[in-house]
């Protein structure tokens, strides 16, 4: 199976704390999921996430969780189930946004769904995540994180000058977010500036301890480089 870039696999480590309910001793089906996700019964949450599915239970946010478990089994088999099992999360996001416009979480994890299945081959649906994340910022101007998504959704769609401006923009009050200066190193190379790729990934490089990911994806660059 293709291996996804680092911005897709960093969110498969997590589950976002948006669906934490506000009263975590509250017994429906999704916390009961949740609570499995948590303790890494992931063939227990799953089932109970399609319970979730089935009785209407944040139908949505179920899918999501029931995607990225999937995608966390790491096999070519449950990678093609969870493009299969994201065609319904779409649809159950758009019928949930319909009803809830003003829940950005909601909007940004379209978005996502949108990013994951545009790495598939044959598939191109990044107009359908820059859409979806415009929907998100709109509410969630200051939020960095969607924001780290705009600029890597253009530079996947080849739009690297205006990825650069997303990057910036973050830079500007986040100068250590570093999955920024990896992504804006890479925009730098598509539009021709070897020079300023190297820059960023250097500071990588020399910042994080030589064992993370994103350390290697940034050494591994600058070899591709020509930096020794």
């Amino acid at each position: 199976m293709r291996s996804f870039p680092l911005i897709v696999v960093a969110i498969f480590l997590c589950v976002f704390v948006y669906s934490l309910p506000s009263a975590f001793s509250e017994e429906d089906l999704f916390t009961q999921a949740l609570e499995a996700r948590y303790r890494g019964d992931l063939d227990e949450a799953y089932h109970l996430f399609e319970l979730c599915v089935e009785e209407g239970i944040r139908a949505h946010d179920a899918y999501f969780e029931m995607g990225l478990i999937l995608i966390e089994r790491g096999n070519l088999s449950s990678y093609r189930r969870a493009l299969r099992l994201s065609e319904r999360a779409v649809q159950a996001f758009h019928e949930y946004l319909e009803g809830h416009p003003e829940d950005h979480g909601a909007w940004f994890r379209l978005a996502y769904i949108h990013e994951v299945r545009s790495e598939a081959p044959g598939i191109y649906e990044w107009e359908e995540a820059l859409l979806a994340l415009e929907e998100a910022l709109e509410i969630s101007p200051e939020n960095d994180f969607y924001m780290l998504h705009l600029g890597y959704v253009y530079y996947k769609m080849g739009e690297s000058e205006k990825a650069q401006s997303v990057f910036h923009q973050i830079l500007e009050h986040e100068p250590q977010y570093w999955e920024v200066r990896y992504y804006l190193a890479l925009s730098y190379v598509e539009t021709g500036d070897r020079e300023s790729a190297r820059d960023e990934l250097r500071l990588i490089a020399d910042n994080l301890p030589a064992e993370t990911d994103l350390a290697q994806r940034a050494r591994a660059e600058l070899r591709r480089l020509g930096d020794s």
